[in-house]
């Protein structure tokens, strides 16, 4: 075995996303969730940093009365509540606080990006380099624990790219910048775990510099309301700028993550115009059944049909071939329900169930936007019929086939009236379903991070 990997095991058997009895655990316990992070994403975290850096052997106390993240939807501060915001699952446990215990690990820092850019950079034109890295863990279910290992976390001498979490400056140790990192699975690249597990299956890598730049160039992540859609000209600057570098890990990810994200963020932030509040005849089996449904005003969930599969990063971000707006239906407009992010068992409600294509096509004086309600939701709104249950069978798998067609459509007339149409022919069963939009009143539901 490898000297790397005897250090890596003896003084750092916490660096695993999670420690192996626990992961065995979870493999033979289907309700034990496993803890799983992804090194890079897209966008920057809006209070990241990451840092070229070389690591030392010491260690300094870094004892602290503070939660090992501050909310990560504020800047950092002295406040205790913890919340895990963008970055963190949510947790209303109490935070684990660092004690008296508590080092964090040297290292020398030669280029800072990020969060906190400003006042860093300031310190290493001061002439400072040294910065305090301190180390925690987290259980399956993803949650902060303390950390147990050597805090001599990371082998010394190995130049990397760090990410952290910067603390307040009145809260560094020995006037020096403080971070506390959670994921030292990832963390540094290209020496952490999670990178070692793949060093046979992964041809080509990004030095830690080249890694530096890319993150660098991209957009930061906001999830505050009413945030414009990201500007990734400096990441596509940066691929037109490094050809060569396109099949190199961990480029393909990153640019395909923050294409699929900026699309979805300009997806998010659209006023749907066939969204309202519709009366529902449901025509089946000789009888015809009413019912009352309400759209969200602004999609829920991107459509992704068309999005490419291979490992290749287009040369622009695609663009998605629709969208799902949310519904909740009642007998009456009056008894409508606000949409529940989690609805209780049986409701007339759900947050991806209207599908919509992105643009209409014209026919004469009507606009037609292809479209389509999911069967089961008609039925479970309705109390249970027959044909929409068998609609609803014969419906399964037509997804792993890939992009299937609409079933229905909107068209909206030129006078401005709105309706829907969509039916279902198949062996005994017909089933015609149309509406008529009689308000223009939506849900109050809009994702957190739309522009």
């Amino acid at each position: 075995m490898p000297v790397k990997w005897i250090w890596l095991f003896s003084t750092a058997a916490m660096l695993s996303a999670v420690p192996w009895f626990e992961f065995d655990q979870a493999l033979s316990d289907p309700h034990h969730a496993v803890c799983s992070m992804s090194p890079f994403t897209g966008f920057n975290s809006p209070y990241e940093t990451f840092f070229l850096a070389t690591t030392l052997a010491d260690t300094v106390s870094a004892a602290d009365d503070q939660p090992p993240f501050e909310r990560l939807d504020l800047p950092p501060g002295p406040s205790r509540r913890f919340h895990s915001g963008p970055v963190l699952p949510h947790t209303d446990r109490e935070p684990v606080l660092s004690d008296a215990e508590t080092f964090g690990q040297l290292v020398l820092v030669s280029r800072y990006g990020g969060y906190g850019l400003d006042t860093l950079d300031a310190v290493l034109d001061q002439g400072g380099t040294e910065a305090v890295l301190v180390p925690w863990s987290y259980d399956p279910a993803c949650q902060v624990v303390p950390w147990t290992g050597s805090f001599v976390w990371s082998a010394p001498g190995e130049v990397g790219l760090f990410k952290a979490w910067m603390r307040a400056p009145d809260r560094w140790a020995g006037g020096r910048p403080t971070f506390d990192v959670r994921s030292t699975t990832h963390t540094p690249y290209p020496h952490a775990f999670w990178f070692e597990l793949r060093a046979d299956r992964i041809k080509n890598w990004l030095s830690p510099r080249e890694l530096f730049e890319l993150l660098d160039a991209r957009p930061a992540r906001s999830d505050a309301p009413k945030t414009p859609v990201p500007d990734i000209s400096r990441l596509q600057a940066w691929r037109h700028k490094h050809p060569d570098l396109l099949g190199f890990y961990p480029v393909p990810s990153i640019l395909k993550a923050a294409f699929g994200e900026t699309e979805a963020r300009r997806v998010y932030g659209l006023e749907s115009p066939v969204a309202g509040t519709y009366a529902v005849h449901v025509e089946h089996g000789g009888r015809v059944d009413t019912l009352f449904v309400r759209t969200s005003l602004s999609p829920t969930t991107v459509s992704w049909a068309d999005r490419p599969s291979s490992r290749e990063v287009p040369e622009e971000p695609w663009r998605s071939n629709g969208h799902y707006l949310a519904m909740s239906g009642a007998a009456d407009t009056a008894d409508i329900q606000p949409l529940a992010n989690t609805p209780p068992a049986g409701a007339c409600q759900h947050r991806a169930i209207l599908r919509i294509s992105e643009s209409p096509s014209v026919h004469g004086d009507s606009f037609v936007w292809s479209a389509e309600i999911e069967p089961f939701l008609l039925s479970k709104c309705l109390g249970g019929i027959t044909e929409l249950a068998a609609w609803d069978r014969a419906l399964e798998g037509r997804w792993a086939r890939g992009s299937p067609p609409y079933l229905g459509r909107f068209l909206r007339e030129s006078g401005g009236a709105m309706r829907f149409e969509q039916e279902w022919l198949g062996g005994q069963s017909e089933v015609r379903v149309t509406g008529v939009r009689v308000s223009s009143e939506t849900l109050d539901y809009r994702m957190r991070n739309s522009p």
